[in-house]
């Protein structure tokens, strides 16, 4: 993460509440994590993510106020029982369903859920570098407790012993880093690719060319295990698809009357340009905060934006201004409501 820290415009947080509450989870999850992964097969854990899928969307009504129907209610339900069944082995009794094991990997999605709903929050708080860098770091602060758990058994470890942790710790990082932007853009839709069993695949398969190395079952028990992780792959993609926000549908879906679509344009060294479908009543800043990292005070004429992305006003003399349809904005960002059709373009250019 150094890279991140040295070349990005990282700010101190003006938003600390859901920024405090990803950070705590985060660490957490971490711990979790690492125990479900220590006791279970692999077989068991990949699948489980689709559980994070159908607590995100309930949590998501809960905590956001999004609504949900009987049906979506319906398949949240399908996708935990099957949770259960893909945890299987070859007792096939009820006792083996309600281990401790199990029980942790339950919680870790469960934390895991939460998580990925605070971090949508804290993005939209701070911005996606800012809360990349914070949520990492504060969850390192949180992790400190954990110190005396591991001190005796790191005096220990080999060089040797040293090479996995090292691969384990660069994708994890490539990973974050991934998963954050996902979520930044759509929660539900990112977390349904991730739930895609890729690993429980790739574990079954060397599971027969090595069955020393990895888990090794019955026949029986994996096909149990890839029909119920199936069933709950199919039950989160169609939960997700009902659960879409505005933001998630395409530009040719029809725009709903508390709905409003615009074309945002950022004009930097790479220009983004994207069409986006937002509240109605929302402002350009309000967009502008999530479609980049901004700062911003108060001054006599509103609220003034002092920079965006690290280019801060007066640097050689450019300063940043913003356009409503290709004209002068006639107030301010935090003022304008944007209307359906709007096109809104910010750029970094000198004054005259």
């Amino acid at each position: 993460m150094i890279p991140i820290y040295a070349t990005q415009q990282i700010e101190m947080p003006q938003k600390w509440l859901n920024l405090i509450i990803t950070s705590l989870l985060s660490a957490v999850a971490c711990v979790l994590f690492m125990i479900a992964t220590y006791r279970l097969d692999v077989s068991v854990i990949s699948p489980l993510y689709n559980v994070r899928t159908g607590l995100s969307v309930l949590f998501a009504a809960l905590l956001l106020g999004e609504t949900m129907n009987a049906f979506q209610v319906m398949l949240v339900g399908i996708i935990i029982f099957m949770g259960f069944l893909v945890t299987i082995d070859e007792t096939t009794t009820i006792k083996s369903f309600f281990r401790r094991d199990i029980l942790i990997a339950m919680a870790f999605m469960v934390i895991l859920a939460l998580y990925t709903v605070y971090l949508k929050k804290t993005i939209l708080d701070i911005g996606y570098w800012n809360a990349t860098v914070w949520v990492a770091l504060l969850s390192l602060v949180f992790l400190i407790p954990t110190y005396p758990k591991f001190i005796h058994d790191a005096k220990k470890i080999t060089k040797k012993q040293l090479i996995p942790v090292v691969i384990v710790s660069i994708t994890s990082v490539v990973a974050y880093l991934v998963s954050n932007k996902a979520y930044e853009s759509n929660v539900g839709i990112s977390s349904v690719i991730m739930t895609f069993p890729s690993s429980m695949i790739i574990a079954f398969v060397l599971a027969m060319i090595w069955p020393k190395l990895l888990e090794r079952h019955t026949m029986k028990v994996y096909a149990l295990r890839f029909t119920a992780t199936a069933i709950m792959f199919v039950c989160a993609v169609q939960l997700t698809l009902l659960s879409s926000t505005p933001s998630d549908v395409t530009a040719t879906t029809p725009v709903k009357k508390d709905v409003v679509t615009i074309t945002h344009i950022l004009t930097l060294s790479n220009d983004q340009k994207e069409k986006i479908s937002i509240q109605a009543g929302s402002t350009a800043l309000d967009v502008l905060a999530t479609q980049a990292t901004i700062s911003t005070k108060e001054s006599s004429y509103g609220i003034l934006v002092e920079s965006i992305n690290g280019y801060v006003n007066g640097t050689d003399n450019k300063f940043w201004t913003y356009s409503i349809n290709g004209k002068d904005a006639p107030v301010g960002a935090g003022e304008y409501k944007l209307q359906n059709g709007d096109i809104i373009e910010w750029k970094f250019s000198s004054y005259e």
